[in-house]
């Protein structure tokens, strides 16, 4: 596995190559979520990038840019393990933002409520940051097809239409969440939770599953989210959960009042001060 660290290198990295190309954007501290998108890219393309890079522009003012986990060489070693060819690890972000990171051009997705609700209303100016980044990538890499967990189904919306509203020709692959044998969705950030508090965690999605079983045509958004909250109730009482916000949309995002041939539940949840953010798909 080769490491390049800036984007000249990059370039004549990616311009000596033929075949196929597969590209896997990360933000480093690998867990198996990245690694289930890197061996899908390795068994369909000749050729697989991986890149890691703490984006600052995606975090907000008094979010966790300063302590957000980095473990740059574990990290290197499992991608060589697996047998990534290239490693992209920018050694500044001004190999990303050459003109500063107030200063340039930056891409702002626009879906209506889809880019101003969920994540967005907690964090504005995330998106923003993240088309960004996710675009520059994009055309420095030039894959034939990049991969991005279902997770992050609000990012995953956004990133496709980035694509297809500038053409970049690039095919987005989403894979399934991989989660903790207790159901917990893996996430960087879960390194921050004391076991206790991880243990809770895992009724994040428990109680997704419970809503997902309860789910018919028509249900009322209410009634769908009841067992969801029954099973949260104590947790919240006992200070352990936050609910940032818990929605029922179509899969393109649109925000519903009751269930849909296909649809999602997105939530948020301050799990002990971690903000971990979870979905599950119905289908009915």
């Amino acid at each position: 596995m080769i490491t390049v660290t800036s984007v000249g290198q990059l370039k004549e990295y990616r311009d000596s190559l033929e075949g196929s190309v597969g590209f896997v954007p990360t933000m480093g501290a690998l867990h198996e979520g990245h690694l289930s998108l890197i061996r899908r890219s390795i068994a369909e393309n000749d050729h697989t990038v991986v890149s890691i890079f703490v984006n600052p522009t995606q975090f907000g003012p008094n979010e966790d840019l300063e302590t957000y986990p980095r473990t740059i060489e574990d990290d290197a070693a499992q991608l060589k393990r697996l047998g990534v060819e290239c490693l992209f690890a920018p050694k500044s972000s001004g190999e990303i933002y050459p003109l500063g990171l107030q200063r340039g051009p930056f891409v702002d997705v626009d879906l209506g409520w889809a880019t101003k609700g969920l994540e967005a209303r907690t964090r504005p100016g995330f998106f923003k940051g993240v088309a960004t980044v996710v675009a520059k990538l994009l055309l420095l890499v030039r894959p034939g097809t990049a991969y991005f967990g279902q997770k992050d189904w609000q990012q995953l919306t956004v990133v496709k239409a980035l694509c297809e509203g500038l053409f970049l020709n690039v095919k987005i692959e989403s894979v399934e969440t991989a989660r903790d044998p207790n159901g917990l969705a893996l996430s960087s950030r879960n390194s921050y939770l004391e076991p206790s508090a991880r243990l809770a965690a895992s009724d994040i999605y428990k109680g997704l599953l419970k809503a997902a079983a309860s789910a018919r045509l028509g249900m009322a958004k209410s009634s769908l989210f009841e067992p969801i909250e029954q099973l949260w109730h104590q947790h919240v009482l006992d200070g352990r959960f936050k609910i940032d916000y818990l929605e029922l949309c179509t899969r393109n995002l649109e925000p519903i009042e009751a269930v849909c041939n296909s649809c999602v539940v997105l939530c948020a949840v301050y799990v002990h001060g971690v903000r971990l953010i979870d979905n599950i798909l119905i289908t009915v």
